[in-house]
């Protein structure tokens, strides 16, 4: 809370209250800081830590660090790209832009501060300084994912509905991409029937290359050049949405860390999404009250590969190769709704220092707490 309530650009020190004399000491150097007082009390309850868990710690907080420092400056640029498009209200502005102009930079914003509380909020493990900056949501860069061919013969997939195909769906929302997946395989003496399109996160291309060497040398799996989908990653960095209102999120596997998690995805959570999509709708269908308070941004169709033959395994390859789409949620809100990531209404507004939705109510003329009360 100290950091983000500051310029990233300001200096101050950060300080501890040193056990064994009880007086607060500034942290100059945070390696000796480690060394001298952390290393040493960890140490002492070793029915609790092992001195290799201790370095994992402190290679996970410096990673996090690093990261913060760059998120910090990322966040100063976007500060100042949206202050020069309305100085006085954040809210103001948003309203001028298109719906997904608006999405895009909303997904950005609400990416700034990620958790405010958690010690490794930025944290995003084996990631490079260019990757972090090529795949993270505060940059907004464009990535480009790759499109596989993957034998139908090692896959499965579930859909929402039965009327839902995985040839149609893809075709549907991306045309011309799929004209060229297809040609692309006809070319090479393969029948695209035979194979499922497959998104891949070109952050993910080493570990498909590692975990499946079989299958890529039987042309199982095939890595087609020049065949790619742009998106922008969302908060959770590996889900990424489009420049487009109509066509899905999606959600793919990414073999990293980020805070206290490995961002692979299993097959049973791909397999499930669907069913638990049309459970949830089926249960709004029925509960018009609900219906009017909830809406679920639904997953027509997950694919991943058959993971049967390593059941059992702790490093299943399947973790490493699936897609779900989501549902896009420009495609859930009536005329005259905007949606708006909840840490991005939480977050300090450029314009007036003040939370957005504090942002928000001040543009409708709300400036007191019984106002705000009835407004909520």
């Amino acid at each position: 809370e100290l950091i983000y309530g500051r310029s990233p650009f300001e200096d101050f020190t950060l300080s501890f209250i040193n056990p064994h004399n009880q007086s607060s000491q500034d942290i100059s150097d945070f390696a000796a800081f480690w060394e001298e007082f952390l290393i040493p009390d960890l140490r002492s309850d070793q029915a609790y830590f092992s001195l290799q868990h201790i370095e994992s710690a402190y290679r996970d907080l410096l990673l996090a660090q690093e990261a913060e420092i760059l998120a910090l400056q990322e966040k100063e640029k976007v500060y100042e790209e949206i202050r020069s498009l309305n100085p006085h209200n954040m809210w103001e502005m948003l309203l001028n832009q298109g719906i997904v102009e608006r999405s895009l930079l909303l997904m950005r914003f609400a990416s700034l501060r990620g958790n405010p509380t958690h010690p490794l909020a930025k944290l995003k493990k084996d990631f490079e300084p260019f990757e972090m900056s090529a795949f993270s949501p505060e940059n907004a860069q464009e990535i480009k994912l790759g499109i596989l061919a993957v034998a139908q013969g090692i896959c499965k997939h579930t859909q929402m509905y039965q009327s839902i195909f995985v040839h149609e769906f893809f075709a549907h929302h991306y045309p011309q991409i799929y004209t060229s997946w297809k040609e692309s395989l006809e070319i090479m003496g393969h029948d695209a029937m035979h194979y499922f399109p497959l998104p891949h996160h070109p952050y993910q291309s080493q570990s498909i290359v590692d975990k499946f060497p079989d299958a890529i040398e039987k042309k199982h799996i095939i890595f087609l050049e020049g065949i790619n989908l742009s998106l922008q990653a969302t908060m959770s960095v590996r889900t990424l949405m489009p420049y487009d209102a109509h066509s899905p999120f999606i959600k793919l596997p990414l073999n990293i860390q980020t805070t206290s998690m490995l961002r692979t995805h299993s097959p049973p959570r791909v397999h499930a999404g669907p069913v638990l999509s049309r459970l949830l709708e089926d249960i709004l269908e029925k509960d018009a009250i609900l219906a009017s308070y909830v809406k679920i941004m639904p997953e027509p169709l997950g694919i991943y590969v058959n993971d049967e033959a390593y059941l059992g395994e702790s490093q299943n390859p399947s973790y490493h190769l699936n897609v779900l789409y989501k549902e896009n949620p420009l495609q859930l809100i009536a005329e005259g709704e905007i949606c708006i990531p909840l840490s991005a209404a939480l977050e300090l507004s450029p314009s007036t220092s003040k939370a957005l939705i504090i942002d928000i109510m001040e543009f409708q003329g709300i400036s007191t707490g019984v106002e705000a009360l009835a407004y909520f």
